[in-house]
């Protein structure tokens, strides 16, 4: 039999000396800790002052007990004094740029038959050869799609968007509501094949179609259901794909169900109609809450209809400003004196009138960029006046 390795004894010896320590004595109380000949290979005792009036002495865990059964019976690991934390050196990496994060989970929540699909398959398309995707940089990625749809319609969209071998397909895994002892047994499934196919991204589409969860708004079964997702993000990002609720909701409590799903993942993706009362706008809002700085709050994208292919347009703001910007070509002079602001907002041309801020705003940027000229100090007698110079155009 080989002898016991050295720190496996010093491990073991801890855990005794710990266990005799928390057993009660004779008179009912806890014992103490009050060998001062403790051995020095745990580091330095605690002498942050007294605790309940008395002076204690807390062994410090060396690095040999990070690991689990590191000389105790227990399945789970022992605890990690914080000098002893170690980060990753390697920075954030993302396969799509503030969104998907590289071994993280994104929630991607929208309503029913608003295009959330849609722009998922636009998106692994795009990672087959790293094309950017609503103005945001996409990484090179293989793809594991767990879907709801059939084949017949998957295969539909390989054809029309070129739809790469990089993305690996599993549709309609079960026939029923799946039961928890058989999601446990499917996600250990897609783990292996994520490893096997080496995904950098797996995506579950849609979430309530796949997992067991009986009752979305029980935070403990919902809970329960997501925490298996730990073991894919081991070597994967993992994307789910979840509906609205019918009220929506603002501050990232738009997703539907119990609070448990948001607040378990790292970023929050929300699709929504432009106009919710224009069907056949192509317009979409994506709103976005997450840990890091490079999450956008909100871009505005529209599906070009001649090319099939999303293009950003700024935020709601940026938007408006646009417009404005376009109609102030179409109703400022040419020539001087030019026209004030008073004198603009009376001849625009729609009911009704922007925000006076934001007109403002759009006035003084333009006259910065040379969009048009301003004449005037600003001041009540001499009130800016603008105006386009011949030749200039929108």
């Amino acid at each position: 039999m080989k002898p016991e390795p050295e720190h496996v004894k010093r491990a073991r010896e801890t855990a005794r000396r710990h266990k005799a320590a928390a057993k009660p004595s004779r008179n009912g109380t806890a014992r103490r800790q009050t060998d001062q000949s403790a051995p020095e290979e745990h580091g330095n005792a605690y002498d942050g002052g007294p605790i309940n009036g008395d002076s204690v002495s807390v062994p410090t865990l060396g690095k040999e007990l990070r690991e689990p059964n590191s000389g105790t019976n227990s399945a789970f690991p022992l605890s990690v004094v914080a000098s002893e934390l170690r980060a990753s050196a390697e920075t954030l990496a993302w396969l799509w740029r503030g969104f998907i994060a590289d071994k993280g989970i994104t929630l991607f929540s929208a309503l029913w038959k608003a295009g959330k699909t849609t722009l998922l398959a636009h998106l692994i398309r795009n990672m087959g050869n790293g094309v950017m995707l609503c103005g945001l940089e996409v990484t090179p990625a293989t793809v594991l799609y767990i879907t709801e749809e059939s084949e017949t319609r998957w295969a539909k969209r390989r054809d029309s968007l070129g739809i790469r071998d990089n993305v690996h397909f599993v549709c309609r895994p079960f026939k029923g509501k799946p039961k928890i002892a058989e999601w446990h047994e499917f996600i250990g499934h897609i783990a292996k094949e994520a490893e096997r196919i080496g995904a950098h991204l797996i995506v579950l589409d849609t979430l309530s179609a796949l997992w067991p969860v009986q009752n979305e708004n029980d935070a403990g079964e919902v809970q329960a259901a997501l925490m298996p997702l730990w073991k894919l993000m081991e070597r994967s990002a993992v994307l789910v794909v979840h509906h609205l609720k019918k009220g929506d909701g603002a501050e990232a409590t738009g997703s539907r169900g119990s609070g448990a799903l948001p607040g378990f993942v790292d970023t929050i993706v929300e699709l929504r109609r432009h106009d919710a009362q224009d069907r056949h706008s192509c317009k979409r809002i994506i709103t976005a809450y997450g840990r890091d700085e490079e999450t956008p709050a909100e871009i505005v994208v529209e599906l070009d209809a001649e090319t099939n292919e999303y293009r950003a347009l700024g935020d709601r703001k940026a938007m408006k400003r646009e417009e404005i910007k376009r109609t102030l070509f179409t109703i400022l002079p040419t020539a001087r004196p030019g026209m004030t602001f008073d004198e603009i907002k009376e001849a625009w041309p729609d009911d009704e009138f922007p925000r006076k801020g934001i007109v403002l705003e759009t006035l003084a940027a333009g006259a910065d960029a040379g969009d048009w000229t301003r004449d005037g100090t600003g001041k009540r007698a001499d009130a800016y006046r603008y105006f386009v110079p011949s030749g200039k155009t929108a």
